[in-house]
């Protein structure tokens, strides 16, 4: 076992390891959230939310969290919105629906459509009002309340020291930060500096995030200050098995034909839950990635983007990784 690995109490609430995965809108649903699963992270979390459309009685926001009940190890809610009420409504009404460890505030999406409407990266802007949300929400649910931020909306304001010691005021009881601003979206590095000191003058849990696309750069980070922890979210697209390589401190070097059986156990996961064309069309983005670096990548991926029946499909997925060499 990795020694940098540990348990790690969150409110009430006290994880069996300190290795996080993320919510990613369109990629954590429940095929994906169960092969993750199989590699034992702390917690797992589902897409983001609209707390508005649950404010609303939305049926697909609500089913977007469908099968939690499924998973073997704490997962968590991660809501999005800007109203206050709606917030707090959504929160009661996934801790009464589907009995979440962790409902989690999304402090940190920098896409547009959802900045326009004062949500994700936006609420790092008003502090204050950030807060009171925050405190309402804690107030309003039994659940421990978290929240995921940037360092700040851009390099000119970078406020992520003053907005997490009032949310910490406000009774949130972990926060994860990835170390860039809403400007960078996902560009240049993460400044993980400014997170270390941040999870050094708090109390609660901070954990890190950005960039953690490899083991030697997770126990980089993770031996330093007083982080609790990671959250692993990119870095896991076509290599999920870095969760087990964090924890365990040793990393894994998987033939093709191993790769393989990772991709197909995820292909039946996906055909399994969501049907054969959703399934298919969910996998296509993940066989991208998952062929990212082997020799003959590039007509692999062309291939598998053609209409096929899942019969063909498997065969060429099949085919692809029994007879790949290992990765270079």
């Amino acid at each position: 076992m990795n020694p940098l690995i540990k348990p790690v109490t969150i409110g009430s609430l006290t994880l069996k390891n300190n290795v996080l995965t993320a919510p990613l809108a369109g990629i954590t649903n429940l095929p994906y959230r169960k092969l993750l699963e199989g590699y034992e992270p702390g917690i797992m979390f589902t897409e983001m939310l609209s707390a508005t459309a649950i404010a609303y009685g939305g049926k697909k926001t609500f089913e977007m969290a469908d099968g939690v009940e499924e998973h073997k190890i704490p997962f968590g809610v991660q809501l999005f919105g800007s109203d206050t009420d709606h917030l707090v409504k959504a929160a009661q009404a996934f801790e009464e629906r589907c009995h979440p460890a962790i409902i989690d505030l999304n402090m940190a999406c920098p896409v547009r459509k959802v900045l326009k409407n004062n949500g994700g990266a936006s609420m790092l802007i008003n502090e204050d009002t950030s807060a009171r949300t925050i405190e309402a929400m804690v107030k309003g649910v039994k659940t421990p309340v978290t929240a995921k931020l940037r360092i700040g909306m851009k390099d000119s304001s970078i406020n992520i020291l003053s907005i997490s010691k009032k949310l910490e005021n406000a009774g949130v009881a972990a926060i994860t930060v990835h170390g860039r601003t809403a400007a960078q979206m996902y560009s240049g590095k993460s400044n993980w500096e400014v997170v270390l000191e941040c999870a050094d003058q708090l109390n609660i849990p901070v954990f890190y995030s950005g960039d953690l696309f490899s083991l030697e750069f997770c126990n980089e980070v993770l031996g330093k200050g007083k982080l609790a922890g990671l959250m692993l979210a990119r870095g896991l697209f076509g290599r999920p098995w870095l969760i087990e390589e964090v924890k365990t401190g040793q990393k894994m070097d998987l033939s093709a034909v191993e790769t393989g059986a990772v991709v197909l156990k995820h292909f039946d996961l996906f055909i399994s839950h969501l049907g054969e064309q959703n399934g298919a069309k969910q996998m296509r983005k993940h066989l991208g990635w998952y062929s990212k670096g082997f020799p003959g990548g590039k007509e692999f991926r062309h291939a598998v983007n053609q209409d096929q029946s899942i019969s063909q499909l498997r065969d060429i997925i099949q085919q692809f990784f029994q007879s790949t060499p290992p990765k270079i």
